[in-house]
């Protein structure tokens, strides 16, 4: 059996058990379904046979000759002549008899993770030098070169999908945690809860799913301790007294989505408003005229808590601005939304993985920068639009509404300056909950590009997540869509009406 902290951790799916009891095969499984972890019991007996017993050694003999034959000897006078058979040496003790192997072909093999890496490094190489082999063959006219590199492109990118498939694990090692985190703290918090895990085969990459636990067991204690109510309180509000937390992924394009959903008293605007009103966070004119999504802001602002006391499970004012941090550095986003006596619910987006982006290439004051695809509602040529000034910030004239519009040369640390003289293009941006428009100067194209990590001096400040090399040597950086969208929030997306 493994050791008991791996179980814990649930490294591996299934632990097989030896034991010897006279008890029916369905009473021993009775017994092991009554752990909330276990979610399938299998039980056969154990098919190895005891081991033969030993038989008794033979008697004694004389050596025999090297070429054995019958021999005849004297017999006593009433006795006939007796053949003696050659002398064998006393055989050894049995082996027990072992079960026959099993025919069937093992179709999986254990790799070190640092092997996925090193070879989803080698594929993001292979994706940089087949880029610089397409951008360097488009106007070569040879016989055959096209379609050779043609032919290049389809096995990388079939190779890339199937490297990712490899490093692809599903949810369910994170999501079996839970189980036991909600006995203990329903145990101790006095409450009554049911949980449900929904699509836990959904699969992410590797390191997302490394990356992911911490976030989820904050917003399942906060769902616990803050969301659902003590059974007499759900009672006396017409619920049944247990409550329900749900755990949910799934798919959506080409990303995860992620749900953690209660039915409890949900977020009360005006409540929090005074929690930050007496924390000196807000103003009264703000505490007044405050809605479900500027409380929503003050819960992922750092320090604050709801919390009248300070505990093991909550209250200490350090939980969710750290889990909008920490999704955000794996290039998603979380968003809550609740229902007042109703429930709330924490979604999360995340890619389905980091080493490899879609992005679209655009330029900006000669450098270039990558906007992943995921993020693009759409791009217009600048001098199409009709720009207007909103409050003393330049806004963006949509048939939808108005959306501020964001000099790129400023945001990227350059000179502020006339934008539609300056730049011919402009992408419209679409988070979860906003919308902007940002400026640039060209549009490139669509990259498939290999992240990495920045240096702190570089990306400290700036609303960029990584970087990626183009195939003519120089660095792209890769706009951060959410940061950049709650940097300018104060200029929200307004309608025409307004």
């Amino acid at each position: 059996a493994p050791p008991s902290d791996s179980v814990e951790q649930f490294q591996g799916h299934q632990v097989d058990a030896w034991i010897a009891s006279d008890d029916v095969d369905e009473m021993i499984a009775a017994n092991v379904r009554s752990v909330c972890e276990v979610f399938t019991v299998e039980i056969a007996e154990n098919a190895k046979p005891r081991p033969a017993p030993a038989p008794a050694p033979a008697p004694e003999v004389p050596p025999a000759s090297e070429t054995p034959v019958a021999s005849e000897t004297p017999a006593a006078p009433d006795s006939a002549p007796v053949a003696v058979e050659p002398a064998k040496p006393a055989p050894i003790a049995a082996k027990p008899v072992e079960a026959p192997a099993r025919t069937t072909q093992t179709r999986t093999v254990r790799v070190d993770a640092e092997r996925l890496d090193a070879l989803m490094h080698s594929m993001g190489e292979l994706v940089i030098h087949r880029t610089a082999v397409e951008a360097l063959t488009a106007n070569l006219e040879i016989a055959g070169l096209q379609h050779a590199v043609q032919e290049l492109t389809r096995s990388s990118q079939a190779l890339q999908a199937m490297v990712m498939q490899v490093r692809m694990i599903p949810v369910d090692v994170v999501f079996l945690r839970f189980p036991r985190l909600i006995r203990d703290l329903s145990t101790k918090l006095g409450k009554e809860v049911k949980l449900e895990l929904v699509g836990s085969e959904t699969e992410l990459d590797r390191t997302v799913v490394d990356a992911l636990g911490d976030p989820l067991v904050h917003l399942v204690r906060n769902a616990l301790d803050h969301g659902l109510e003590r059974p007499e309180d759900r009672l006396a509000a017409g619920k049944s007294r247990q409550g329900t937390i749900q755990i949910a992924a799934r798919h959506a394009g080409g990303s995860v989505v992620i749900e953690v959903r209660d039915d409890g008293n949900g977020i009360d605007p005006h409540s929090i408003a005074r929690k930050a009103l007496a924390l000196g966070m807000i103003d009264e004119d703000a505490a007044a005229e405050i809605d479900m999504r500027g409380a929503v802001e003050l819960l992922f602002t750092s320090g604050f808590s709801t919390a009248k006391t300070t505990s093991d499970i909550s209250g200490r004012g350090v939980g969710m601005d750290a889990v909008r941090e920490k999704i955000r550095q794996l290039g998603g986003e979380v968003v809550i939304d609740s229902t007042p006596g109703a429930g709330t619910l924490a979604q999360i987006r995340l890619p389905l993985t980091l080493a490899i982006v879609s992005a679209l290439q655009v330029d900006v004051s000669g450098a270039p920068f990558a906007i992943p695809l995921d993020r693009i509602e759409r791009t217009l040529r600048l001098s199409e639009q009709t720009v207007r000034s909103v409050a003393g910030k330049p806004m963006l004239v949509l048939e939808d509404g108005v959306l501020p519009l964001l000099d790129g040369a400023e945001v990227f640390g350059g000179a502020a300056d006339e934008i539609v003289a300056k730049h011919e293009f402009v992408v419209i941006i679409r988070t979860q909950d906003r919308r902007l428009a940002l400026a640039v100067d060209d549009l490139v194209g669509q990259r498939e590009l290999v992240t990495r990590p920045l240096p702190e001096i570089v990306s400290d400040g700036e609303p960029v997540s990584g970087g990626a090399a183009l195939a003519d040597g120089r660095i792209a950086l890769i706009v951060d869509c959410d940061a950049l969208a709650a940097e300018n929030s104060a200029a929200a997306t307004i309608s025409l009406a307004a």
